[in-house]
């Protein structure tokens, strides 16, 4: 099956069912790496960083690769924080026998402007400290899939039993925080695009990152 995100970065265009919301949701762009406002933002400024070539996982990006990364972590969270928002960090880790929760199985990270607690959502799923989100390579080397989350204070955790691991869980997760009711599915981006906050995300953050890293 094509992959949406790879799709996405060879045509610069959103599929035909969203590009009558905006023509493109990318906001920057480093030489391996870009930022797109999620496809339906749970709240205004939820972005995604991705590679720009398929990868299943941050795991399993090149080593040489990673300096590139954290740079333009550190400049997103700044950009986010900006107005004193507290941010959180996750990754559904997917790997060749796993998608881990994943609709797209091309690494992205989901950066979300709110403090949100995953603690007691993870418990089930055997969640471990880890020092930086480079440590999930050892998951990636044995083709393990794995969350990633990275709270409000810089505490960072990876869970790696996903038995019985519902798809978009991370949303799942998130959008029941913010308050939204999960029976009607308002949070599921195949059945419900937010486009009032995809257009909010798109004007608001366009622009913003420095242009000597393009």
């Amino acid at each position: 099956m094509e992959c949406p995100f790879c799709e996405e970065f060879a045509t610069g265009l959103l599929p035909n069912e969203y590009s009558s919301l905006v023509p493109s949701r990318e906001l920057h762009r480093t030489e391996n790496f870009a930022v797109l406002a999620d496809i339906s933002p749970l709240l205004v400024g939820h972005l995604l960083i991705t590679p720009i070539a398929h990868k299943l996982s941050f795991g399993a990006m090149e080593p040489e690769l990673r300096s590139e990364l954290d740079e333009l972590l550190v400049e997103t969270l700044d950009i986010l924080n900006e107005s004193g928002r507290r941010t959180v960090i996750l990754e559904h880790g997917s790997a060749p026998t796993h998608d881990a929760g994943a609709c797209i199985e091309h690494a992205h990270l989901q950066i979300l402007p709110a403090d949100i607690d995953f603690d007691e959502a993870l418990t089930k799923y055997r969640p471990r400290p880890v020092g930086s989100l480079w440590e999930t390579e050892k998951w990636s080397s044995r083709n393990c899939p794995y969350l990633y989350f990275q709270n409000a204070t810089g505490e960072m955790v990876v869970a790696d039993r996903l038995d019985g691991l519902p798809k978009q869980f991370i949303r799942q997760v998130a959008a029941s925080a913010l308050g939204m009711h999960l029976a009607n599915l308002s949070w599921d981006w195949r059945l419900n695009i937010l486009g009032e906050n995809l257009v909010s995300t798109i004007t608001k953050y366009e622009g913003r990152w420095r242009k000597e890293n393009s």
